[in-house]
């Protein structure tokens, strides 16, 4: 295996990666709007028909609007660390060979060995590898051909066993 992938990181990426992300491997952020109007729902329920204990409406009602708040604050302060990045809007070539996957930016560059994946997930827009530390790399489906992904994804399988 000898891949070369290099991925422009605009905020076109990062939206795609962060929309992915989410769906993949984050399900709770994927929910917490739904969660939070639910809980709104709740509380006006509990509000108008409940008259002896109307008072206790206002803890869903907080949690509701805390969680309805806080889906759309992570998205918003996520894109501004990431503009305010250097490397933000550049390049990253991504190598994988047979036994590591190498990263190289303008800044810097690292590289994981095979056993250090947890998983990869293949998305209709691209592929997510986690790393066994939680993290994760996105890579899109603009940059990678979707017969590489498959057989990244045979490696990560076969070398996580």
């Amino acid at each position: 295996m000898n891949i070369e992938v290099i991925q422009k990181t605009d905020e076109a990426y990062y939206l795609e990666w962060y929309s992915e992300c989410i769906e993949y491997r984050n399900k709770f952020v994927k929910h917490q709007k739904l969660i939070g109007c639910f809980l709104i729902l709740l509380a006006l329920i509990i509000f108008f028909t409940v008259e002896d204990i109307f008072f206790i409406s206002i803890i869903p009602l907080i949690c509701g609007i805390a969680l309805f708040y806080g889906s759309f604050s992570i998205k918003k302060k996520f894109l501004k660390q990431l503009r305010s990045n250097e490397s933000y809007n550049s390049d990253v070539k991504f190598i994988f060979d047979n036994d590591k996957m190498t990263t190289i930016d303008k800044f810097s560059s690292s590289t994981v060995n095979w056993a250090g994946f947890k998983e990869a997930i293949k998305s209709p827009k691209g592929l997510v590898l986690v790393l066994e530390n939680g993290a994760n790399i996105y890579i899109s489906k603009s940059a990678l051909e979707e017969k590489y992904m498959d057989e990244i994804i045979a490696k990560i399988e076969n070398t996580s066993r």
